[in-house]
This record gives structure tokens, sequence and C-alpha cells, in this order.
């Protein structure tokens, strides 16, 4: 595999094996338990949500595959154990290796139809694996404050 995609491959990970060391001891309640705020979520909706956004910018955008997805379902997710989240994590990531191991370093460059633009537009193989990172780090901090949050009730 190009260095470049291994260095994708290996933050995508590690940013998910923080996700599993993060909920890996929530109970039920626990991960269903959103704070008292306007716009939180719970640890089961942000880990749903996380996964989802990688098979939409990994599975779909760039590797073509239909994935179905429904943004809207997973921010009302509830689930009664870790492991639900874990595997669906893990098969997340499975497929998404098997797609970036595909890639070459020239791929990276390459146009895909950019999905939250007004108007269309288009942006790289590479714009995308960023994006994808900059989402999962983001939403990652929400789950371990969430967690925090949780801990301090």
């Amino acid at each position: 595999m190009d260095s470049t995609i291994q260095t994708y491959v290996d933050h995508l990970d590690s940013l998910r094996e923080r996700i599993k060391e993060t909920i890996q001891d929530l109970t039920a309640e626990d991960l269903n338990w959103s704070p008292s705020l306007t716009e939180t979520n719970s640890a089961y909706i942000l880990a749903t949500h996380i996964a989802g956004s990688e098979s939409m910018w990994v599975h779909e955008i760039i590797g073509g595959i239909d994935v179905k997805r429904d943004r809207d379902s997973e921010f009302q997710a509830k689930g009664t154990t870790t492991n639900e989240l874990v595997k669906r994590i893990e098969s997340t990531a499975e497929i998404s290796r098997k797609i970036l191991s595909g890639l070459t370093r020239a791929d990276l460059e390459q146009s895909r139809k950019e999905p939250f633009r007004r108007g269309g537009g288009d942006i790289s193989v590479h714009g995308c694996l960023l994006r994808i990172l900059e989402h999962t780090s983001e939403h990652l901090g929400h789950l371990e404050l969430t967690k925090q949050l949780l801990k301090q009730r």
C-alpha cells in the first residue's frame, strides 16, 4: 500500500480504537444518555453517526458503493450493548481498509462529487479522506466529553 494511503488508514484505525476505548465500559443506560443541553447526543448516537459518516465518505464517495445511508436515523439510534457498536465500527473499518488498500497515490487526486456543497462541485479523494479524519476527530471529542459529563452526573 502507498505510504500516504497507509497513513490515512493508520489514523482512521487509531481514531476507531479511541472510540472503542471510550465506550467499552458503558452500560446500556450510559450509552443512551445524553446531556440535557440542546443539540447534544448520546454516546450511542455519536458512535453510530461516526460509522455512518465513514461509510458515506469512504465506501460510497471514494469506493462507489451505494450504502443507502439514512443520516437522520443515526440521530435516533439507541442500543443496549457496546458490542453492537463495536461490530458496526469494525465492519465499517474492514470495508474501508479494503477500499483504501486498492487505491494508488494517483487515485488520491481523482475528483468525486462533493455531497454537501451547494450547487454541486468536486472534491479530491485526498480531500474526502481529510474530511472523514476531521469529522471523526470532532465527534470523538464530543463522545469523550459526553462520557465525562455522564460520569459527573
